[in-house]
């Protein structure tokens, strides 16, 4: 199976999770739940291998609690609320569907079978008329027709591939978390792999969906892709590549799908492969643009120009556009340099090896990573050292803190900050105009 047809099951599954399959007593809603626990069942034994075994075992003691068996759940169904009168197979005409069974006669109210299954299961077209208008009307099923049809738009969307490098340590890894709003790549993933993550994008899409390519093949990851998962992961040698899908924040999928592509540190001296893996990622696969990850603490070095040499190489052949993240800004020291000095420095730098220098942004990774992960209630989990460099960072980002305690208030630790404080930094951190950038470029493609 490929990346796209592993994610469509997964996020199926994910919603399925996501229901509380309890009956209620409106006619049709008391049909149509029913219905969304053998689409569970079925759904189980089907692709077992994506769904996490603690899952499977609690879907299964729901249905058997309240259903028994499939074939006992229809049949019960079938006899409490129709008798002997009314076939009870058009029910499941949206099941079938999302098993890519069916397709969409001309005329019908609702996908439904083929004319051959039809003719098979011994369905009458007007049968068929009668459920669907009345199906639609259910809560529960209008909200699982609307996902299915935001499903196939979704993956009927056109990739904009975006590949992220970076020389190492740079902060790649915090700034692809910064875009995410969450750590989902580990921080030391630069020195340590050359493995490539791909993180696709999918618009209020809260859960992270995983798989990755060994000896060739896509597999599909059987638990909660967190963290540690992924940290895992980077340590095998068996696993070549790893595909993610989640929320890029403030990226919408208007046009077209962004895809992330974060590759190795380039400058690893203990393994030269890192270069040669990136290199060969960037010169092979589609790309539409690119970003390129500059360490602030560190700028216009031999090793970086070396990199973007390359880079520019590439960036030329396949016509695409550079952005520039000036990242770690906020360890910029102000009183020895003003930042627009440091900036128009690193513009002149990339414009003498080539680039457009109008796509360079200022940037504070940590800072905006620290910021989305508060706004979106994260902050409880902050270590010492994050609520330090977070109290350290809103100072640094916004002027006038004093207000901090008023408005709707976010908790970091025992202390109380602003909502609008915390947007006000997140605004100054960079990442904003960055995904504002990359936006432009996928509206404009």
């Amino acid at each position: 199976m490929t990346v796209d047809e592993i994610f469509k099951v997964q996020n199926m599954v994910c919603f399925l999770e996501n229901q509380r399959l309890v009956q209620k007593k409106r006619e049709f809603s008391q049909i149509f739940v029913p219905v969304l626990s053998v689409l569970c069942d079925r759904y189980i034994p089907e692709y077992r291998q994506f769904v996490p075994q603690d899952w499977v075992e609690q879907q299964k003691q729901i249905i058997s609690s309240q259903y028994g068996t499939v074939a006992k759940a229809i049949r019960k169904l079938h006899r409490k609320l129709f008798g002997s009168r009314i076939d009870y197979r058009p029910l499941l005409m949206e099941e079938l569907f999302v098993m890519s069974i069916l397709c969409r006669p001309k005329g019908s109210v609702m996908d439904c079978h083929g004319p051959d299954l039809l003719t098979d299961l011994g369905w009458k077209e007007k049968d068929v008329q009668n459920y669907g208008n009345k199906l639609a009307k259910i809560p529960e099923y209008i909200l699982f027709s609307q996902f299915t049809q935001q499903e196939k738009y979704y993956f009927s969307l056109p990739k904009f591939n975006i590949a992220v490098c970076a020389n190492m340590s740079a902060g790649k890894s915090t700034f692809i978390n910064a875009l995410l709003g969450h750590d989902y790549l580990p921080s030391r993933n630069e020195a340590t792999t050359a493995t490539i993550t791909t993180v696709q994008d999918k618009d209020d899409f809260a859960d992270v969906l995983g798989c990755v390519q060994v000896a060739g093949k896509i597999v599909p990851c059987r638990e909660q892709v967190t963290l540690k998962l992924i940290d895992r992961w980077n340590d095998s040698q068996e696993v070549k590549r790893i595909y993610l899908q989640g929320d890029l924040d403030n990226i919408g999928n208007n046009h077209a799908v962004v895809c992330v592509h974060d590759t190795p540190g380039t400058n690893n001296s203990g393994d030269i492969s890192h270069n040669v893996i990136t290199m060969d990622f960037l010169q092979k696969n589609p790309l539409d643009a690119l970003v390129f990850v500059a360490n602030g603490e560190h700028l216009c070095t031999t090793d970086e120009r070396r990199l973007l040499e390359e880079v520019k190489k590439i960036s030329t052949e396949k016509n695409i556009p550079v952005i520039f993240a000036m990242n770690k800004m906020d360890s910029h020291d102000s009183e020895k340099e003003e930042l627009a000095t440091t900036v128009g420095r690193y513009r002149d730098f990339v414009k003498e090896i080539g680039f457009d220098d109008s796509m360079v942004y200022p940037v504070s990774a940590k800072a905006a990573r620290l910021f989305k992960m508060a706004l979106k209630g994260c902050g409880k989990e902050f270590t010492a050292k994050e609520r330090a460099d977070f109290n350290f960072c809103l100072k640094l980002m916004v002027e006038d803190t004093s207000s901090s305690g008023v408005g709707e208030i976010v908790e970091i630790g025992k202390h109380g900050y602003s909502a609008a404080i915390i947007r006000q930094g997140l605004e100054q951190s960079g990442i904003v105009a960055i995904e504002q950038a990359i936006e432009n470029l996928v509206n404009h493609r």
